[in-house]
């Protein structure tokens, strides 16, 4: 995946009577040290990791590390959430091509400022160089994505630069705990009491757990014995994708999965297809593993272009044999929704897709309304296809 890292540094030299005056400027603010407003009584959470987050001083400025942490960060601040920006994702457009483009049209102040480097590739290598950067922008607090730190190891260094100056880091995680009655208050609730901001945010962690509890109590009536594969594509739709196992929160909700127990299978063939014998096939659009975009946050509908890529899946060898391609039982879905409140559409929308009368087309027509109402923008866009 092609990255870019634009650092946006200002540096203004002031020399007079030959004493040198040095000021480094980044994002809105100065010296952070100096301007830290200390808090009268310290705030400690855990984060979604369940790691101590620290809060000594009043959070101004947050480094958003990836595109998830920029809806997370939005909803839970609220109206003027982009004042208190210091560092954007210089991914967001890559993974997330329309929602980027929406980002930077409505708030085009936040474009300008200093990028974050993808996160997954750059600890990898020089975690250290990457805490440094982030440090540079002078933060109140940094917001991770958990799905991404959680698999990287050699990083407690990485923490480390952070905790020494007293820089509270929040790791978010709703991929794979997504979709149970605590997910929302450890991030959400413990986010909120950062921010200070716990009526909104308490405001969302009751929205996601009035929904869910409103999906079970729908899918009582549903048959969850039916079999369900969802595959997270690799770069070309001919060769399986190598994280095919990897929990689906919604998948467990409404049907069995499949591949329970698999393991990690670069090399799933037709065979193991057969064996499977799924009902339904969800394959997952993203262009972070495929490097285009057929879905997403303002992303204007096009049933010709998903079809068109839905066809390179159904047509690998041995596919047409398989029931679930018989019987059009086969979904291309937007594969971004999974790390926030906006998870809950994705079971919404898989319970729609897979039995009407559990979630109707008006009810999830009026879902996408309801959900609209704790995010920072509205809710629309073109978000799944189902075989024709």
């Amino acid at each position: 995946m092609d990255t870019k890292i634009i650092a946006i540094i200002a540096v203004v030299a002031v020399v007079a009577a030959g004493a040198g005056v040095y000021f480094v400027l980044s994002g809105d603010s100065g010296d952070q040290n100096d301007d830290r407003i200390e808090l009268d009584q310290p705030i400690t959470v855990k984060d979604a990791l369940g790691k101590s987050v620290n809060v000594k001083y009043k959070i101004d400025r947050v480094a958003l590390t990836d595109g998830a942490s920029i809806e997370f960060f939005a909803s839970s601040w609220g109206d003027g959430w982009e004042d208190h920006v210091c560092m954007m994702p210089e991914d967001l457009s890559s993974r997330d091509a329309y929602l980027g483009d929406y980002i930077e049209k409505t708030w085009p102040k936040l474009s300008k400022l200093p990028k974050c480097p993808d996160l997954y590739v750059s600890l990898a290598s020089n975690p250290n160089a990457v805490a440094e950067k982030i440090m540079e922008t002078n933060p109140d607090l940094v917001i991770l994505p958990g799905s991404t730190m959680s698999w990287l190891q050699g990083i407690d260094g990485f923490y480390k630069i952070f905790a020494d100056s007293d820089i509270p880091v929040f790791n978010t995680m709703f991929y794979t705990i997504g979709l149970t009655e605590t997910v929302a208050d450890v991030n959400y609730g413990a986010m909120g009491k950062i921010l200070q901001k716990e009526d909104r945010c308490n405001r969302i962690v009751k929205f996601h757990n009035d929904s869910l509890a409103a999906l079970k109590d729908k899918l009582k009536s549903h048959d969850k014995s039916v079999k369900i594969y969802y595959e997270v594509p690799g770069a070309d739709a001919s060769q399986y994708g190598n994280v095919v196992n990897m929990g689906v929160p919604e998948v467990n909700l409404i049907g069995t999965n499949v591949l329970t127990g698999v393991p990690m299978d670069s090399q799933y063939n037709i065979e193991k297809m057969n064996r499977a014998d799924p009902d339904w096939i969800f394959i997952v659009d993203t262009s972070y593993y495929s490097g285009k975009q057929s879905f997403g946050m303002f992303a204007p509908e096009d049933k010709a272009a998903a079809a068109a890529t839905l066809a390179k899946y159904t047509s690998r060898d041995g596919w047409s044999d398989l029931d679930a391609v018989k019987d059009k039982h086969v979904a291309l879905i937007y594969g971004e929704l999974r790390h926030g409140v906006t998870s809950l559409f994705s079971a919404y929308q898989m319970a729609n897709i897979i039995n009407k009368s559990v979630v109707s087309d008006e009810e999830l027509s009026q879902f996408e309304k309801d959900i609209s109402t704790v995010l920072p923008w509205e809710f629309k866009g073109y978000f799944g296809y189902v075989m024709e």
